[in-house]
């Protein structure tokens, strides 16, 4: 790839995934600034113990990690909370909102069926049981 500098293989292989028309423009100085600014942020310890190391196996080899730290994920917990939160508000207010509709209408149909038996007609030579036949 171009004058892409040797050396770190976990550097080199996220280098390597630099589309080929990118990787022919870049000179080896630019090369060397990608490279120093993933060597920085692989060197930069985001936990107290990281331990990396491979148990060879007869029949395979096994990459085991250990990793112990802060827990840094409370701030994105505490917007999911919130997330969670509000979704469960808003099918709250259509689940309420959907009681209160049902109640509504089995309400005006007891009103109408107790008009109906009681012989009150609200509208003269119109009925709904008439309609809906």
């Amino acid at each position: 790839m171009g004058d892409m500098p040797l050396g770190d293989p976990y550097i080199e292989g996220i280098l390597h995934n630099v589309p080929e028309r990118v990787a022919r423009e870049l000179t080896p100085e630019q090369w060397e600034g990608f490279r120093e600014a993933l060597r920085r942020a692989r060197d930069n310890p985001r936990h107290t113990i990281d331990i990396r190391f491979v148990l060879p196996l007869y029949f395979t080899r096994i990459y085991c990690i250990v990793i112990l730290g802060r827990d840094a994920r409370e701030r994105v917990l505490h917007v999911l909370v919130e997330r969670r939160r509000k979704v469960f508000t808003a099918v709250g207010a259509l689940v309420l909102s959907g009681c209160f509709l049902a109640m509504l209408v089995g309400t005006l149909a007891i009103l109408y069926i107790v008009k109906t038996v009681s012989g009150i007609n609200l509208i003269p030579s119109f009925s709904l049981l008439d309609w809906w036949r």
